[in-house]
């Protein structure tokens, strides 16, 4: 599912590097958050 996403919308950004970076960076961090969190997918 997450690479699905990721791939989604960086073909959605084509041409535009810094909001693909953006995207990625914020994904990650919530990744981190939850992770820490220990929150499930729901």
């Amino acid at each position: 599912m997450h690479n699905k996403l990721k791939n989604e919308m960086i073909d959605y950004y084509t041409g535009d590097p810094k909001r693909i970076q953006h995207f990625l960076k914020v994904h990650e961090l919530v990744a981190l958050i939850a992770a820490n969190e220990k929150l499930n997918e729901k």
